[in-house]
């Protein structure tokens, strides 16, 4: 179906559809709650929407997917919907007195049996319980998207002692990582279970499995799925290391492939991520999978995004270095949404 052009808001040759192969998956939240907004975003070059259940109840994202399909059939647009599984929670707990300020070269304490509420200056619980188990003196812990760095020195009990490499503020319930992976986590829990199930009640189109390790996550999902009625789509997010080692068997295992920059550029390296992203991306053209990519955590690195109208491509550039058939925008809620993506399609 040809697509409906606004010259108000986005020039007539950035729509062109032989011009714009690369499709743009726009994340629903709050912000989009407007049929206006749902619209305007449409109209701007949006190709798929993206129910995230890392948020919202299930009746929210029910809401919001039919708020899409009277959109998209207002303005004549055949519009994809992914539901996004949250995944694992490897996260720090919270702070009794609020932020804290880790110095450099002092010892921190990351306690999985710790009361979840009160943390302090020297030590903080974990929501994540099987840590002890799958770490080891001189390993390197990474917190808030890797703005903190803490060396593992040793393991006792419910305990994990670790000296600070890299201090910073630290506020409750920031993301944890290890650096060069390793972490046992199970891709799917009981929450994501359940989502699937919504998954299926809402006929979404596409349904991507967060934190996938191999192909067994993957099948697992695809099953789980289809026992619920759905018949939508499998998306592996290749974001843990383990997931770069096993990329061969994911890629045949799903049918989209979506590189989730910030938490892999957070285990591999930053360094290391565009000329990594540049040999995922092309593994999926052999066996013909459409492939994605995400913002760079953390989203803040698109600022201008969630701030200003215009957002600078700086931040865009190495994104799209290599071809690719889909590009998700920023997660972290903008107030012009549409502006957003009218910038990402052209």
């Amino acid at each position: 179906m040809k697509r409906i052009t606004d010259p108000s808001l986005i020039p007539e040759s950035a729509l062109d559809e032989d011009r714009r192969r690369t499709k743009i998956v726009a994340t629903l939240g709050p912000a989009t709650d407007d049929a206006k907004v749902i619209e305007q975003l449409i109209l701007a070059g949006a190709d798929v929407f993206r129910v995230n259940f890392s948020h919202g109840t299930a009746a929210d994202q029910a809401a919001r997917v039919a708020r899409v399909h009277q959109v998209a059939d207002k303005v004549g647009r055949h519009i994809g919907i992914v539901g996004d599984l949250q995944g694992p929670k490897i996260r720090i707990e919270a702070f009794k007195a609020g932020p804290i300020m880790l110095v450099e070269d002092h010892e921190f304490v990351l306690d999985v049996a710790m009361d979840p509420a009160s943390g302090d200056q020297h030590a903080v619980g974990c929501a994540y319980r099987n840590l002890t188990n799958d770490v080891v003196a001189g390993d390197t812990l990474l917190l808030d998207d890797g703005l903190i760095v803490l060396e593992v020195e040793r393991v006792a009990g419910s305990r994990i002692h670790t000296r600070v490499k890299q201090g910073g503020k630290l506020t409750d319930h920031k993301g944890l990582n290890k650096q060069g992976g390793g972490l046992s986590a199970p891709a799917l829990t009981d929450k994501d279970r359940r989502d699937i199930e919504t998954a299926a009640k809402l006929k979404l189109d596409f349904m991507s499995v967060s934190f996938a390790r191999n192909a067994d996550d993957i099948a697992e999902a695809r099953s789980l799925l289809r026992a619920a009625g759905g018949h939508g789509h499998i998306v592996a997010k290749i974001e843990r290391a383990e997931a770069v080692t096993n990329i061969r068997s994911i890629i045949d295992a799903s049918d989209v492939i979506m590189v989730a920059r910030g938490d892999l550029a957070v285990e591999v390296g930053y360094a290391s991520m565009t000329g990594l992203q540049k040999g995922l991306t092309p593994s999926c053209s052999r066996p013909r999978r459409p492939s994605a990519s995400t913002p760079c955590a953390p989203c803040a690195r698109w600022p201008s995004f969630a701030s200003a109208p215009r957002s600078t491509k700086l931040f865009a550039a190495p994104r799209t270095i290599v071809s690719r058939t889909c590009l998700r925008t920023s997660t972290r809620p903008s107030r012009w949404p549409s502006c957003t993506s009218r910038t990402t399609s052209t």
